[in-house]
């Protein structure tokens, strides 16, 4: 699980530094011209592991929009994977 985990953070690092190498891997899985992912704006991938601060924000934030109750809201440290 580390290994894996890991590696999509490596890779998240590697699409967020090199935008013509995500455009190349978009292009090789989706039927869009590259001129077309050039002009795309491609959101930052996460280069670090959620924190149970992290978690824990967006649960709060889903309770405020009433999109979790409390008594449905799950405990933070339950949604982290342990490495």
């Amino acid at each position: 699980m580390k290994a894996f985990a890991e590696g999509i953070l490596a890779a998240n690092k590697k699409a967020n530094a090199d935008k013509e190498a995500s455009v190349r891997a978009a292009a090789s899985m989706m039927n869009v011209d590259e001129a077309l992912l050039n002009e795309a704006i491609f959101p930052l991938n996460a280069e670090e592991h959620a924190t149970v601060e992290d978690i824990g924000a967006s649960i709060e934030r889903m309770k405020k929009y009433g999109l979790l109750t409390d008594e449905d809201a799950p405990k933070a440290e339950d949604l982290i994977a342990q490495l």
